[in-house]
C-alpha cells in the first residue's frame, strides 16, 4: 500500500513538473498582464492626492516598489506602501505623514473593491459547480473584506470629525487626532475621487483573470474566462486571509488549486498555474526590491532622508 502511494506521488510530481515546463512560455504574457495591473493600481493611488497630482511614472514605480516590498518582506501588506511613499515624498515635497496616509487610504479602497470581485467569483463558481463552496467557508472569505469596506466607509464619513473628535478630547488624544487630520490634508477623500480609485482597483483585480486564462491557454487546459475569473477571485481572497504571511505564501496557492480542481482543471495543471503565478511574482518583485534599495542608498548618500 505504501509503495503504491509513493509511486502515485512520484507520478504526480512528474506530471506537475511536465506541466510547469509546458507553462513556462506563458511567463512573459503573465508579466505583461501584471504590468497592466500595476498601471491600474498606480492610477488609483495617484488619483487620491489633491492637485498637483504626482506623475504617472513616479506612481507606477512607487506601486511596483510597494508590491515588491510587501511580497518579499514580512510587512503584512501595510509596510510596503509606507516605505514606498518615501520616493513620492522626495519628488513632491509633501510631508511624509500625508503621503503615507494616502497609501493607507489606497490600501483600504483596494481591499474594499476585492469584495465585489470575490462576490462575482462566488456567483460564477456556484453557477458552474453548484454546491461547491458551503456558506460557512464563504463567510470566512467575506468577513475580512467586509471589515475593509466598513473601514473605508468610516474614512469617507470623516473619522477625524464629530464624535471621534469629542471622544479624543475626553481621553486626551485630540492633539494626536488633529495631527492625523492634518496629515490627511493632501489626500482627496471626496466621494467621486474614492469611486474613481475603486474603479481602477476593480479593473486591476479583474485583469488578474487574464493571467490565469493565459497560463491555461498555453497549457491547453479547457478553462474559459468565467472559470479563470472564479479561480482568480477566490485565490486572491485566500491570499488576503493569509495576510500575516508574506505575500500569502501557501494560502494563495491553496486557494487557486482548490477552486481550479473544483472547476474540473487537472491537478497538475492547477498546481503548475499557481507555481507560474508565484514565479512571475518573484521575478518581478526582486528587481523592485533592488530598485528601492538603490533609491534609499542614494538618498542616504545625498542627505535626502
Amino acid at each position: 500500500m505504501l509503495v503504491c502511494s509513493m509511486a502515485a506521488a512520484c507520478l504526480l510530481f512528474q506530471d506537475v513538473g511536465d506541466a510547469v515546463l509546458r507553462a513556462l512560455p506563458a511567463l512573459a504574457l503573465a508579466a505583461a498582464v501584471h504590468v497592466a495591473q500595476l498601471a491600474a493600481t498606480a492610477m488609483a493611488w495617484r488619483g487620491l492626492f489633491h492637485a498637483p497630482t504626482p506623475g504617472f511614472g513616479l506612481m507606477l514605480r512607487a506601486r511596483w516598489i510597494r508590491e515588491s516590498l510587501n511580497g518579499l518582506l514580512p510587512l503584512m501588506g501595510i509596510g510596503g506602501g509606507i516605505l514606498a511613499s518615501t520616493a513620492v515624498v522626495r519628488q513632491t515635497g509633501w510631508p511624509f505623514a500625508g503621503v503615507a496616509a494616502g497609501a493607507t487610504v489606497d490600501l483600504l479602497v483596494e481591499a474594499s473593491t476585492q469584495l465585489p470581485f470575490l462576490l462575482a467569483g462566488l456567483v460564477i463558481l456556484k453557477m458552474v459547480v453548484p454546491g461547491t463552496l458551503p456558506g460557512t467557508h464563504a463567510d470566512l472569505l467575506l468577513l475580512p473584506l467586509a471589515l475593509a469596506v466598513a473601514a473605508a466607509l468610516a474614512l469617507r464619513a470623516g473619522i477625524c470629525r464629530g464624535p471621534a473628535m469629542r471622544l479624543a478630547r475626553r481621553v486626551g488624544l485630540s492633539d494626536t487626532l488633529s495631527r492625523l487630520r492634518g496629515a490627511l490634508a493632501v489626500v482627496d477623500t471626496r466621494g467621486w475621487t474614492l469611486l474613481a480609485a475603486a474603479a481602477w482597483h476593480f479593473l486591476a483585480w479583474s485583469l488578474g483573470t487574464a493571467e490565469v486564462w493565459v497560463i491555461f491557454w498555453v497549457l491547453g487546459t479547457p478553462a474559459g474566462l468565467a472559470e479563470a475569473y472564479a479561480i482568480q477571485s477566490l485565490g486572491m481572497a485566500a491570499r488576503s486571509l493569509g495576510f500575516v504571511v508574506p505575500a500569502g505564501l501557501g494560502a494563495q496557492e491553496a486557494g487557486l488549486i482548490i477552486v481550479a480542481v473544483a472547476l474540473g482543471v487537472p491537478v497538475e495543471d492547477a498546481v503548475a498555474m499557481s507555481m507560474l503565478k508565484r514565479l512571475r511574482e518573484v521575478l518581478m518583485n526582486l528587481p523592485g526590491l533592488l530598485v528601492w534599495h538603490r533609491l534609499e542608498r542614494r538618498a542616504v548618500h545625498s542627505g535626502h532622508v
